[in-house]
């Protein structure tokens, strides 16, 4: 499974490797536990694997050209802060210096991690759950988070060097600082963890789940919360990914990423897309009828 779905067996969609750790399952029973890690697994979870898409995306698990694009942004806003704010050299020095940091350790996971950098995506009867960063570990997630905050804000944040505004962007910046970290990781725990505790009591919730890694770690939801879903062809494929899953839930204004919690490209056959298409109608409808599933929408 290089990108999505094995192509081994076009109507059917085998689990062919744990989720948590990527050990080959083939040969061992179709339900049963990882002899590396000790997870339990089987058959009734499928798992891809492919790029981010929407809000999903990042410099690790999107696509190749979206990848290009951002390092030139970067690169066009470093040069603007040098021919601006010449005069602040160490400035200018210490966020280049951190900017190509960073792009070395993403290019780096994509060449050399177990995926390429892919987001990985689980559903059964129970729910779902889209994991953006699954190589992440207890100490590089909270690092990589960092690290990405630095990237988005890092626009604005030549304004703090000087200027005739410069004091009205000392407040404003902080404080769009602040906001994004609280809609981005505050906001969303109460949520997840309340998820988290519907989805495990369901049959199956427990194969959802990601290994621990701390409060960042990403919540499943149940398929009562979804009021659309779709697997779609790309209109323009590559050898990387042919399709798309979209999920859309109901979800409060103040989390917008809530509103679309799977969105990912990945390859596949058209009959493993068809038969994907027909699970997930299959797990709505179970969810609509089977009262245990129920959550009570915010």
């Amino acid at each position: 499974m290089a990108g999505g779905l094995a192509t081994s067996s076009p109507t059917t969609l085998p689990l062919e490797a744990c989720p948590d750790c990527d050990y080959a399952l083939a040969g061992l029973p179709a339900e049963g536990v990882c002899p590396e890690c000790g997870r339990a697994y089987d058959q009734e979870t499928v798992v891809l694997y492919g790029r981010g898409g929407g809000a999903h995306a990042n410099l690790a698990n999107s696509t190749k050209r979206l990848l290009v694009v951002q390092i030139v942004s970067i690169g066009v806003i470093l040069a603007s802060v040098w021919f601006v704010r010449y005069g602040r050299l160490w400035w200018w020095i210490l966020t280049a210096f951190a900017a190509i940091a960073y792009f070395s350790a993403v290019i780096a996971r994509r060449r050399t991690g177990r995926r390429g950098g892919m987001a990985q995506v689980r559903l059964n009867a129970a729910g779902f759950v889209q994991d953006d960063s699954p190589e992440d570990g207890p100490n590089t997630g909270p690092l990589r988070m960092v690290a990405e905050l630095f990237i988005l804000m890092l626009p604005s944040s030549f304004s703090m060097v000087g200027g005739p505004s410069r004091a009205i962007f000392q407040i404003i910046w902080p404080a769009a600082v602040v906001l994004v970290l609280t809609q981005r990781f505050i906001l969303p725990i109460p949520a997840a963890a309340r998820s988290r505790r519907i989805v495990a009591g369901l049959p199956g919730g427990r194969a959802l789940m990601p290994a621990w890694r701390g409060w960042w770690t990403p919540a499943p939801a149940p398929w009562s919360a979804v009021h659309q879903a779709r697997v779609e062809p790309l209109i323009k494929p590559s050898a990387e990914v042919t399709h798309e899953l979209v999920v859309h839930a109901t979800a409060p204004w103040w989390r917008p990423s809530d509103r679309e919690p799977v969105h990912l490209q990945f390859r596949c056959t058209p009959d493993q897309a068809s038969e994907l298409a027909g699970r997930i109608v299959a797990w709505q409808e179970f969810a609509r009828q089977d009262q245990r599933l129920g959550v009570k929408k915010t």
